[in-house]
């Protein structure tokens, strides 16, 4: 049988009922796939959750992760408009996620936003996305990692996108049906 193309990780029984989008405002792969990733997560029926999480590697990602935990905390119902104007905005070079022109094209209220910004609460899911990436090994973004057991990225599948989703889907399935990922 022909080795599949993912990478194995955990198991982390506590993750067992999530999918995580792992991603990076700067890669112009999620700038471009994040909508797709993000749509497909949606359609996932419970009780599996998708979460999307900011890869932080340097300080500008740290920055961007903390504005979407900010965005997350304030405005959780215009997280998806938040993440398509700054993925956009890093296209167009605006390096900064918590730029007040991405935040008003997303809707999000600046006092508020920043009232978050300072809020000690952020430290938490910062410190998580610092754990997940780590935990899962990841080697490019974005990354799909399924059930605490299985991460997939578009390198393992030639660059096919679509193909990566079909994957994905599969192994969302065997979770659904109460097997492992893998």
């Amino acid at each position: 049988m022909p080795e599949l193309p993912l990478v194995k990780v955990g198991p982390y029984p506590a993750e067992r009922q999530q999918v995580f989008e792992f991603f990076l405002f700067s890669c112009f792969f999620c700038q471009d796939h994040h909508d797709t990733i993000a749509s497909w997560g949606a359609s996932i029926p419970p009780p599996v959750k998708f979460e999307s999480v900011p890869v932080i590697v340097d300080f500008d990602s740290f920055v961007a992760a903390r504005a979407f935990y900010a965005v997350k905390k304030v405005a959780p119902e215009k997280l998806g408009q938040y993440m398509r104007a700054a993925l956009d905005g890093a296209r167009r070079g605006i390096s900064n996620a918590a730029a007040p022109e991405i935040l008003k094209i997303a809707g999000v209220p600046q006092k508020a936003f920043d009232q978050a910004w300072r809020s000690p609460t952020i430290k938490d899911p910062l410190t998580r996305a610092v754990e997940l990436t780590g935990r899962y090994k990841l080697a490019a973004t974005p990354s799909i990692a399924i059930g605490g057991r299985t991460v997939l990225h578009a390198d393992l599948v030639g660059g096919d996108y679509g193909v990566m989703i079909r994957l994905a889907s599969g192994f969302v399935s065997r979770v659904l049906e109460g097997r492992d990922a893998i």
